[in-house]
């Protein structure tokens, strides 16, 4: 196994960000690769649905959101930035992989009958103008 980033903190609240191995990752997460891509996401969100839901580690996700907060702010267009993020989590990341990870989660007691979801009305795309729909390394199919 290869570190690709570390987050620590140490006792007066001083933060140190480390990333390496971009390209080892960038080989897994290469929109140009769908299947591989694709299959990369699937593993991390199982051991994202074991770690939050098996292990009951809330502390991961704590750092997780926090450092995707602080990543949208620090980029150069934050608002379009987290416009596009939210629309592509709420109309297709998530719908996306309702089927494959409510079985996963179903095994530690969720309830995948008791998600409120969106309402929608007409055509989501309404919401991504000019921008896929889809997966990121779909390309909008």
């Amino acid at each position: 196994m290869k570190t690709i980033m570390t987050f620590s903190m140490d006792e007066n609240g001083q933060v140190e960000i480390t990333t390496g191995n971009e390209d080892l990752f960038d080989k897994f997460a290469d929109p140009a690769d769908g299947k591989k891509a694709e299959s990369f996401f699937r593993e991390v969100m199982t051991k994202m649905v074991g770690k939050i839901w098996g292990d009951h580690n809330t502390c991961m996700s704590k750092v997780v959101r926090i450092l995707s907060m602080a990543e949208v702010c620090s980029s150069g267009a934050p608002y379009e930035q987290a416009e596009d993020f939210w629309s592509t989590m709420m109309f297709s990341v998530i719908p996306n992989t309702e089927k494959y990870l409510n079985p996963l989660k179903s095994f530690y007691g969720f309830d995948p009958k008791r998600i409120e979801r969106p309402r929608i009305v007409g055509n989501t795309s309404f919401f991504q103008i000019g921008k896929p729909n889809d997966y990121p390394w779909r390309k909008g199919k």
